[in-house]
């Protein structure tokens, strides 16, 4: 069965990692993920991410991270909150150089981290990009630990306190520096 069709149904853990063991390597399968993690049918995309999240470190390291302006694309342009998380998440575990960091990410992230309508991880994950995205530059940590700042922390979610506690933590570690 080719893989598009297979990603259109339903999928479990057992049919990712078929899928892992399949793309293991194989630049062609990876790059079919790739391609379909844009797919318009959500359950294609869905999948297609779900399977790039669980793929070997290896093949993440060699296939996904140089394409990490193709992830910010699609990221920048999703509106399915489950491809949105994914893709945060994915974007949280690369590096960022100082001369790589986009403008149009960074405001991405600062922007939704108060976004009231948007699920607390996918808030953590912003926070966690955007201290990420920051440390390179003293008035972006400045604007984070404001944006921060005016987040209550009596009414915060545990997932929220816990991302603005580690945030606070790392950038005060930056300062002291």
């Amino acid at each position: 069965m080719a893989l598009e069709e297979r990603l259109k149904d339903r999928i479990h853990k057992k049919d990712i990692d078929e899928i892992v063991q399949m793309a293991n390597g194989d630049k062609r399968v990876i790059d079919t993920l790739l391609t379909l993690m844009d797919d318009s049918d959500k359950r294609v995309s869905n999948n297609a991410l779900w399977c790039i999240q669980h793929l070997l470190p290896s093949d993440f390291k060699t296939h996904i991270v140089p394409r990490k302006d193709t992830l910010i694309d699609t990221l920048l342009k999703t509106d399915d909150a489950s491809n949105r998380r994914m893709l945060l998440a994915l974007l949280r575990d690369m590096d960022f150089d100082k001369d790589e960091i986009r403008t149009d990410l960074l405001d991405f992230s600062l922007e939704n981290i108060v976004n009231l309508k948007w699920p607390v991880g996918t808030r953590a994950l912003c926070i966690h990009l955007a201290t990420k995205l920051c440390t390179f530059y003293p008035e972006l940590c400045t604007e984070l630990k404001t944006i921060l700042g005016v987040m209550d922390n009596e009414g915060l979610q545990p997932g929220l306190a816990s991302a603005k506690k580690n945030a606070l933590k790392k950038l005060h570690r930056l300062e002291a520096v």
